[in-house]
């Protein structure tokens, strides 16, 4: 047998087949050996720095690929050197099924995750986006939120209380005060009464949280008479689901007409306040809103609406966008109109700000720095007047810490006056 004679090739007088040179093309049919059943894997690899181009080795002149044909395979030169035709003989797709399993390691071998690190971290991996897509879903639906919203009461609770804000006067209508008039709903001269000795003093905005759509006589004239001051604010209730009548509002000029409708979370507590409603092309205002903008206006501030924003106002150095129906722990309430989180400044209304009753205004007890260039909310205090809500500060709903309406009122006008003086975030 000649030198030039392949293994396993019978003896013969022919001469033998061609040799390929490069830059030639390989007229003869593939070369086919027979490999044993159970090739070693070290015919598979090569040493480490042995495979550059630049040297000789096997593995690198010829590529063994599969023909699905057992053990039969074909030795196919594919030097860099040949011609890009004879290359394309060259089939690539049946070498994918070996290259797949083990691809990210052939593309990097020292790579962190290799195959078996792979396996090793994929269950707690899936364990991890199956629980957080779990945790994921039930928040979208509500099922965390009554938690959530307790953190968040929890932190209202928790922070530093701010001193009394001295831009406001509370002015509560007591039991005592029931008693000693013995009427409710009390008549207007009362409080026609209570506003000519206010407007003395030269208050910014006076706000009766006190319904007058019909007459309380005695006094209706004297009351209708100073509802043409234009500080002065009164206020209606507009209808809806529950109450489709509503309360109409007393005979006033209607930019001087805030509605004083709040929103009650599932739980009754109050935690949002209502800025503007809309119906159809008409907006109307909040009670709080219009006390505010009165207020501010004497500041020279007015709010102006964001373009390319999400509903946003600009009132002075604040900027105000309303909640969506998925809003910090809210994913579940109507967000219709246009509300806020309420920024509870105190749990107390002496907290919140100066408080007297009416029978101090009443008797004269009023002094003049309490109401100049002041924000006046008169309203009820008394807990037969019902108008309570539960709040964040509120320890059970059994009672205790609960508040009255017009001090949630107070509240609204001086988280909006706070953050537009930049007093307050």
């Amino acid at each position: 047998m000649s030198p030039s004679t392949p293994p396993n090739a019978p003896d013969s007088p022919e001469s033998p087949a061609p040799i390929a040179r490069p830059g030639e093309a390989l007229e003869a049919n593939p070369i086919q050996v027979n490999l044993p059943d159970e090739a070693p894997d070290e015919a598979w690899e090569t040493k480490a720095g042995q495979n550059s181009w630049g040297q000789t080795d096997w593995l690198e002149q010829t590529r063994l690929m599969p023909l699905g044909d057992g053990d039969r395979l074909s030795l196919i030169p594919t030097s860099p050197d040949l011609p890009l035709a004879q290359r394309r003989r060259f089939q690539w797709p049946a070498l994918w099924p070996n290259l797949w399993p083990n691809l990210w390691s052939n593309l990097w071998p020292n790579s962190p995750w290799s195959t078996t690190r792979w396996q090793a971290a994929k269950p707690a991996l899936l364990t991890t986006l199956v629980v957080t897509l779990g945790l994921g879903l039930l928040r979208q639906v509500g099922t965390f939120e009554p938690l959530e919203v307790r953190a968040y009461d929890f932190m209202v609770r928790q922070r530093p209380i701010p001193p009394p804000d001295d831009r406001l006067l509370i002015i509560g209508i007591t039991e005592l005060d029931i008693r000693r008039l013995e009427r409710w709903p009390l008549p207007d001269a009362i409080f026609a009464d209570v506003f000519r000795r206010l407007q003395v003093h030269g208050p910014r905005a006076i706000g009766l949280d006190i319904y007058r759509d019909f007459p309380q006589p005695p006094g209706y004239d004297e009351l209708y008479e100073q509802f043409q001051q234009p500080n002065i604010i009164g206020i209606e209730k507009k209808p809806n689901l529950i109450d489709p009548v509503g309360v109409a509002p007393p005979p006033i000029d209607p930019q001087q007409i805030g509605f004083n409708d709040v929103i009650l979370d599932p739980d009754t507590a109050l935690r949002r306040s209502l800025l503007l409603m809309f119906e159809g092309e008409e907006t109307y205002y909040s009670f709080a809103y219009r006390l505010a903008s009165l207020y501010l206006a004497a500041e020279g501030i007015e709010a102006e609406y964001i373009e390319d924003s999400y509903f946003g106002v600009a009132l002075g150095q604040a900027t105000f966008e309303p909640l969506r129906p998925h809003s910090g722990g809210y994913q579940t309430i109507q967000a219709a109109g246009y509300q806020l989180l309420l920024n509870y400044r105190a749990a107390f209304a002496e907290q919140v700000a100066t408080t007297v009753s009416l029978g101090d205004v009443l008797e004269g007890k009023l002094q003049p720095e309490q109401v100049k260039d002041k924000i006046v909310l008169i309203g009820s205090t008394a807990p037969s007047s019902k108008d309570y809500f539960f709040t964040p500060f509120t320890k059970s709903r059994e009672g205790g810490l609960d508040m009255a309406g017009v001090v949630g009122h107070a509240q609204m006008v001086s988280q909006l006056v706070s953050a537009a003086l930049g007093d307050r975030p």
